[in-house]
Parts: C-alpha cells; sequence; structure tokens
C-alpha cells in the first residue's frame, strides 16, 4: 500500500473545490490535484529505493488510496506511472472512507474523514459508497495550523516578550497536535477562565498560550468566521444525512437500529472532537423522538484507511475482481482501471 500523506490520506493530494451547484454538489467538485507527475514519480523512487530494503516495485501489488472526488484522467496517469514506469504486478485504487469502514468493521455507516487538506463526509450502505449523498468541505488541520499562527503572531503578550517574534509553521503544527482541543460549547468556553500552556521554542524560549489553543480548532466547525467559504463538518455531517433518502437516513438516527458515525482522520485527534460533534448533532435532533447519535472514533483512527487498506489487501480471493493485472492494462489500457474501483 502506497502513501505520500502524513495522515493517512492518499497520493493524490491537495484537494480543493470548486463549482456552486446545488447544495449537495456544491462541495464536491476537485479543481487540482498533483501537479507534476515526474516530480510524484521522483517521490516514489525515492521511497522505493531508501524504505523497501532495495526490492523493486516490480516485485509488489499496489493498493492505493485516493480522494473520493479525483479526476479520471489523475487516475489513469497514476495507473501508467505504475504499470508501465515501476511495472507493479498488479494495482487497485480504494477511496480513504472506505477503508476507514473496513478498518472499523462497519458495512453500513456515516464516515467522517477530516484530514490536513480537507474533510469528507461519506454515507456507505452495505459497504457501497453513497457518492451522490457525499460531500467534501475545504477545511482541515492545515487551517487549523494557519489560524493558530495567526493567533499566535497577534499576541500582544509574546510580541513585547520578543519584538522580533516570528514562528514558523512546522513549529506552530507542533504546538497544535500537541496542545491544543475543541471546546464542548465555544461560547461557554470563551466566558470561562482558560487554562495555560507553556511551550518552549527550538531556541529555548517560552510562549504561553490560553485560549487560542481552543479557538483555532473552532475553524473545523465554524469556518465562515475564518474567512473559509464551506460548512463546518457538523453541519456537513447535517446535510449529508438530510440528503439522503428515509430508508438510508432512518437507521442513522434510529435507537433500535445503531448505525454508526465513524471519525477518522488526523485532525480529528483534538481532544473533545468527537464529543462536540455528537453534542451538536444531538442538539440538531433533539426534537425527533428516539433518536440517538452513535459516533464511534478509534484510538488509532489516524491511521484507520491503512488499518482497512491491509485488511482488504489480504482477502485476495474476495477482492481479486478489484485488482487490475498488467497483462489487462497491455489489453484495454489505462481507462480499464475505472471499472476496478469501488
Amino acid at each position: 500500500m502506497s502513501d505520500t500523506e502524513r495522515d493517512g490520506g492518499g497520493v493524490i493530494a491537495g484537494l480543493i473545490l470548486a463549482e456552486e451547484q446545488t447544495e449537495i454538489g456544491k462541495w464536491k467538485k476537485p479543481m487540482s490535484s498533483f501537479k507534476n507527475i515526474d516530480d510524484l514519480e521522483r517521490v516514489f523512487w525515492y521511497v522505493f529505493h531508501n524504505y523497501h530494503c532495495g526490492k523493486c516495485p516490480d516485485e509488489y501489488a499496489f493498493l492505493i488510496t485516493e480522494p473520493l472526488f479525483v479526476s479520471f484522467k489523475d487516475r489513469e496517469e497514476l495507473t501508467k506511472l505504475f504499470l508501465e514506469n515501476f511495472k507493479v504486478q498488479k494495482l487497485m485504487f480504494a477511496p480513504q472512507e472506505y477503508l476507514a469502514a473496513l478498518g472499523y468493521g462497519s458495512k453500513t455507516c456515516l464516515v467522517v474523514n477530516c484530514s490536513n487538506t480537507s474533510t469528507s463526509i461519506v454515507p456507505i450502505w452495505k459497504c457501497n459508497i453513497m457518492r451522490h449523498n457525499a460531500v467534501v468541505l475545504p477545511v482541515g488541520g492545515q487551517d487549523v495550523t494557519r489560524a493558530l499562527k495567526l493567533m499566535i503572531e497577534a499576541d500582544e503578550t509574546i510580541q513585547t516578550y520578543n519584538k522580533t517574534f516570528d514562528i514558523k509553521e512546522d513549529i506552530v503544527d507542533e504546538i497544535k497536535i500537541k496542545l491544543s482541543y475543541v471546546a464542548p460549547e465555544y461560547r461557554k468556553e470563551l466566558q470561562k477562565q482558560s487554562k495555560k500552556e507553556e511551550y518552549e521554542l527550538p531556541d529555548g524560549q517560552k510562549i504561553t498560550l490560553g485560549k487560542a489553543l481552543f479557538q483555532c480548532t473552532e475553524c473545523l466547525f465554524e469556518p465562515k468566521r475564518f474567512g473559509i467559504d464551506s460548512p463546518g463538518c457538523v453541519d456537513g455531517i447535517i446535510l449529508v444525512i438530510e440528503s439522503m433518502e428515509e430508508r438510508h437516513r432512518a437507521p442513522l438516527l434510529n435507537d433500535e437500529q445503531p448505525v454508526y458515525i465513524i471519525v477518522t482522520g488526523s485532525s480529528t485527534m483534538f481532544p473533545g472532537f468527537t464529543d462536540r460533534i455528537r453534542t451538536d448533532l444531538k442538539r440538531h435532533f433533539d426534537c425527533f423522538p428516539r433518536v440517538r447519535i452513535n459516533v464511534r472514533a478509534a484510538p488509532e483512527r489516524k491511521s484507520m484507511s491503512w488499518i482497512g487498506g491491509s485488511i482488504w489487501s489480504s482477502l485476495d480471493q474476495k477482492n481479486k475482481g478489484c485488482w487490475l493485472s498488467k497483462e489487462e492494462y497491455d489489453e484495454y489500457g489505462p481507462s480499464a482501471i475505472h471499472s476496478k474501483c469501488m
């Protein structure tokens, strides 16, 4: 299984959104993904030669995770790269959300995948991805990092402490991972006496942070407050649920036949993230009788797509029709990969 994103995402990265369509269709179309296939090839050669003990890629079959709405052109470019240049034995693409559901052992669920670049919300019904109901929102962990950086740079106490203070984004990212959290109720948290956390910079200087540690993560839930034209992750979940047919929607909200909302991705690891989703959804659906919000968040959810991928790859007899072999590629060309995808 191959991957270039640090948070368990896919090789086709950098998903951003474009076309204004219907309310549900507005958050579907990718404008771009990788920019240069030659650069990507050099990255993979580096990985093969430095991390695979000298083994050649033609000794492997490759399962590649991909974003939900990847373009056919980009998928075909990667198919050519692996089957022509790397000469791998066989190749398969699978959406990150499908593999995450497999990692959780769920055949029917709603997957919330919050990664570094985006948040996807994908219903899966009896192992089938309901793409027409799924959305991808242009908000993720990188936006939390940027928000925190702006807040630190605007903090007058820090500016006074060091007149030339300029903090690098990778350091802010580390602060975010170690100290940031999601407020259970944002407005109430603002009114509280916030706890202070101290962080030592690489040069030995120390900075003290308070409310910024939960204010920055609020962009995942209220991105418009941060200048991002997108619903938050809870509003996105509601949008997806309400777009579904009644027979698919009812089990998600039924106490007698619970179907889980499962969370995955690096940006779901903030303390309080799952509780906030559960609380906000309960508040929204409070007027409906017998509603129960079932949210699952495994400790290893950051890598759940990888876990699901390892399970899927081991089921060779059940998924053999999903692989594109070198022989099939030579006969039908790169477009044959689309008939193999989920």
